[in-house]
């Protein structure tokens, strides 16, 4: 394909002998040029005086344990990441972790005690307190401080709310189930596809198996298509013969309409939303310790203010919201004379139903923004700021 916009590319294949094409020659000079990079990002590194490692492990299709290995330094106050590449992993334990960042490098010819910073996720061969990645990197060299990773922080954050929150949860099961039916049937796909086209409306995306705040654009596609899922439904059951599937669709069906799935997942899709929202921020090269609690602050406060302020545009559909049935406490359970709490009115219900998961995400995510070596990160980046800022007052 390059040979056909490359002339001298296209007189070089017409060679009949030496044409160096075939499988392993190829790869030996992807190889050599691999190393050419890899030396120089290893030049330019060595030029920093303090630099921060990011490992994180993952399984690749052939099922073998790989990690992946990323610098960040800076130059003249500009930030720059280099990855370094893939490196098999025999275990995933701490120690097989520890020794492969070692062996990196020691072959990117570079000084573990210029390591002022390390990121992982929250695995427990990352954190451990007592023979983690990060325990052991610091025991080298204690400068090094270690941060949990915002990304990854914040997607457990997500996935403990979802959890935690009965209605959202439901939603979800219902949502994934919606996407089974669509994208594993070519017959419900065609006629889905058939009753979108004339409805101008877009398609149906399929949940994120692991990354939970990309969920939102799942939730979201079957909310826009709410109108054309029902009548698929319809003409979907018309014409399947077989009883278990027709059943699946029904109860979909019947799932969708309920107050419970309409509140649950436009409640999810808000929260998903702006937390893949502050996931995509946080993750840009440039964001700062002091920066990412910034915008960190601003999405909670944004989560919080929709306790008061957001309108559910489509609760219309859904059958009107049923107070939970009050039941009395068995006599065992009873101390003194106080009276069990329950909801007077569908809006206090409602109400508490969102406030409890933003409640829940709070928490959780504000734990870890809040713990001692985050803390000390952005004491260290507040500092460096106020220091920069002075030089520069000083030569104007």
């Amino acid at each position: 394909m390059k040979a056909e916009l490359d002339p001298n590319l296209q007189e070089w294949m017409k060679r009949k002998g030496n044409s160096y094409t075939s499988p392993d020659i190829q790869n030996e000079i992807i190889k050599i040029m691999g190393v050419t990079l890899l030396r120089k990002i290893s030049l330019e590194l060595q030029s920093s005086p303090f630099l921060t490692i990011m490992v994180d492990e993952t399984r690749d299709i052939s099922n073998k344990e790989q990690a992946t290995v990323v610098i960040r330094w800076i130059k003249d106050f500009e930030v720059y990441e280099e990855f370094l590449g893939l490196y098999s992993l025999p275990s995933i334990d701490s120690n097989s972790i520890v020794s492969m960042t070692t062996d990196v490098l020691v072959r990117m010819n570079l000084s573990i005690n210029k390591l002022r910073g390390q990121c992982y996720d929250g695995a427990s061969a990352m954190k451990g307190h007592r023979t983690g990645v990060a325990k052991q990197i610091s025991q080298i060299e204690p400068r090094a401080v270690f941060t949990h990773c915002y990304g990854h922080s914040l997607n457990l954050a997500a996935s403990d709310t979802l959890k935690e929150s009965k209605l959202m949860r439901y939603a979800l099961e219902t949502v994934h189930e919606v996407t089974k039916l669509i994208k594993y049937s070519p017959r419900r796909q065609g006629i889905f596809q058939g009753i979108k086209e004339d409805a101008h409306s877009a398609g149906i995306r399929v949940l994120c198996p692991t990354r939970w705040t990309v969920r939102a654009e799942s939730i979201a596609s079957v909310l826009k298509n709410y109108e054309v899922l029902q009548s698929t439904w319809l003409e979907a059951s018309s014409v399947t013969s077989d009883s278990e599937t027709k059943a699946r669709i029904g109860d979909v069906a019947a799932s969708m309409k309920t107050f419970d799935f309409i509140f649950g997942a436009m409640l999810g899709e808000m929260i998903l939303k702006h937390s893949d929202n502050l996931s995509s921020t946080l993750q840009h090269k440039s964001m700062s310790a002091a920066g990412g609690q910034e915008i960190a602050c601003m999405t909670i406060k944004t989560l919080k203010s929709f306790h008061e302020d957001q309108s559910f545009d489509l609760l219309h559909h859904a059958n009107e919201p049923h107070l939970p049935r009050q039941t009395k406490r068995p006599r065992r359970f009873e101390e003194g004379t106080s009276q069990g709490f329950y909801h007077k009115t569908s809006k206090d219900y409602t109400d508490s139903i969102i406030l409890k998961p933003l409640i829940y995400l709070l928490i959780v995510f504000r734990s870890d923004l809040t713990s001692l070596d985050t803390k000390c990160m952005l004491d260290l980046n507040l500092y460096l700021l106020k220091h920069a800022k002075m030089r520069t007052l000083k030569k104007n």
